[in-house]
């Protein structure tokens, strides 16, 4: 009976160990984020609206707790990596103004999430 309370207490703490290093690892921490650079931040913007005005970007809704970006038409033909340049930038500046760690991008015509991106992860397309 010793033998196994003994090794049931080991096996807790080796999980508490990894949930901890798991935790610090993916940035979990009481560290205040620092503020965003108001420049930075209205260059972000400003690349957004030239895409509405271009048509690939139908509406962005950074203020959601789950940011949206809704795309159009033309943001299908561009390359993988203008896609990417275009959500990531949209991506950054709800991160940095609020904080986010997900940021959807949706179908403007259906409504239907067409990809996502994260802390975690770059822009992956469905």
């Amino acid at each position: 009976m010793f033998v196994i309370c003994q090794w049931f207490s080991r096996r807790c703490l080796f999980s508490i160990a990894v949930l901890a290093a798991v935790a610090g690892w993916t940035g979990c921490s009481s560290k205040p984020r620092p503020p965003a650079d108001p420049a930075k931040q209205a260059e972000r913007l400003a690349f957004v609206q030239k895409m509405v005005d271009l048509g690939a970007v139908h509406a962005f809704e950074p203020d959601l707790t789950v940011p949206r970006l809704y795309v159009k038409e033309p943001f299908y033909r561009l390359t993988i990596d203008q896609k990417q340049k275009l959500v990531s930038i949209a991506f950054a500046y709800c991160h940095d103004a609020g904080g986010a760690t997900l940021m959807t991008v949706h179908d403007y015509q259906t409504g239907k999430e067409i990809g996502n991106v994260a802390d975690w992860h770059a822009f992956e397309m469905k």
